[in-house]
């Protein structure tokens, strides 16, 4: 009974915690993650109370799940009138910043680190051109940046997710896969997530139909969620890739309005969207609270451990910074938001994807899975500081009215000396 008492007492103050994290978060744009991974530091290898390998068994389950509610919410809020409209800069820096990204760190692991090459970049994918939605999108409003800079940065944190997911999970199909060919192990990779496109689209117009009629009815999300989880299971018994189905199926919820065009029958589950997208928010907060802890429990306070973590970590923001800034200059080219390209740079913060495929790394068993969640860490604590810091530069500059400052010079010619 002890036992249960100091489980449920730990994590009911972690859940506190994390909710205070978050209320400070919106005062002062200092992530959550940053309290919640030192909570995990202070009771795993700072007083022993747990270990997270007392918990990885039942985590890789929970990792699963936390994948496919990012990949649903994802799916959700990738608006494809938005994309059609104006955000082919956001699809641009997206692209330019995970090929720059990934081609660097996975060089850095095959040559220095000395990693098998499809180890290498699996960890490319998991970092690599990546930004964390809840930290990025809140900070860009509260800077009151404009709104085209705000949209940038919200199409690009949540396709970057996207793109980081697939890859990794085609990256681990092609580690797992029988040696036989290069280009068998690719073919296979490609039948499974093509193969998952016909079932997912099928699974979702079902349920776009079967939601249409209850949308007025009790315990809606619970009924999405199993619609979610058939989906996944349905689309893998088939020899598909259940995750790109459960994108799809986000994907085609979202973008409901879009089917009215084929329909003589207008479809409207607006208020059944804003409770989804309201419970969405509570769940994943809380596997986020959860997730980030477990990051703190796994931290090895050696000093080789440390010294490792923090020299690589640093190495690989840097460069994460260089390939981000080269990025965002080639794909705001000639566009209103360049005059806030510093800004965007800045707003670099990963979170809880990287944190969710780290961890997923353990559960699949890969050789690495423990160094990989450690230099994950360390670069989710690095690029959130750096983060933390352009905002507080970003703001301390507006306060003094830099930029209007400095748009009056060149506005007005200096007047006639003497």
């Amino acid at each position: 009974m002890a036992d249960i008492i100091l489980v449920f007492g730990v994590v009911a103050a972690i859940v506190f915690m994390g909710f205070l994290g978050e209320l400070l978060f919106r005062r002062t744009g200092v992530p959550s993650f940053l309290f919640l991974i030192l909570i995990g530091v202070v009771l795993g290898p700072g007083f022993h109370v747990f270990s997270g390998a007392e918990l990885s068994p039942v985590l890789g389950l929970f990792a699963e799940l936390t994948l496919m509610m990012i990949l649903f919410y994802s799916g959700i809020q990738l608006r494809l009138k938005s994309l059609a409209q104006g955000g082919g800069r956001g699809v641009a820096l997206v692209v330019l910043y995970f090929t720059l990204a990934m081609t660097g760190i996975t060089a850095f692991g095959f040559y220095i680190m000395r990693w098998d090459l499809v180890e290498a970049m699996i960890f490319g994918s998991i970092i690599a051109g990546q930004t964390s939605t809840p930290v990025v999108v809140p900070l860009a409003r509260s800077l009151k940046l404009p709104a085209d800079t705000v949209a940038l940065v919200t199409t690009e944190s949540v396709l970057n997710s996207i793109v980081g997911i697939i890859t990794f999970l085609a990256l681990v199909q092609l580690y797992a896969s029988p040696v036989v060919s290069f280009a068998i192990s690719l073919t296979k990779i490609a039948s499974t997530f093509s193969i998952g496109i016909v079932p997912a689209v099928a699974f979702s117009f079902v349920w776009l139909f079967i939601l249409e009629r209850v949308k007025d009815q009790r315990y809606t999300y619970v009924l999405m969620l199993g619609m979610i989880l058939a989906t996944y299971a349905g689309t893998e018994a088939l020899g598909g890739s259940g995750e790109l189905a459960v994108f799809i199926f986000g994907l085609i919820f979202g973008n409901y309005k879009v089917l009215n065009l084929l329909r003589t029958k207008q479809v409207d589950i607006d208020p059944l969207m804003s409770k989804v997208s309201g419970i969405q928010e509570e769940i994943s907060f809380l596997l986020n609270t959860l997730f980030f802890v477990f990051l703190g429990l796994n931290f090895d306070l050696g000093f080789h451990s440390v010294f490792m973590g923090v020299t690589v970590g640093v190495l690989l923001t840097t460069g994460l910074l260089g390939a981000r800034s080269i990025s965002v200059v080639a794909a705001t080219a000639g566009a209103e938001t360049s005059k806030n390209r510093a800004e965007v740079i800045l707003l670099s913060a990963q979170g809880v994807t990287q944190a969710t495929l780290a961890i997923l790394t353990l559960s699949y068993g890969l050789p690495l899975g423990t160094t990989f969640l450690g230099l994950v860490s360390y670069v989710i604590i690095f690029t959130n500081v750096v983060t933390v810091i352009g905002a507080a530069w970003i703001r301390h500059r507006s306060s003094f009215g830099f930029r209007d400052f400095m748009a009056s010079l060149q506005a007005e010619p200096p007047g006639p000396t003497g």
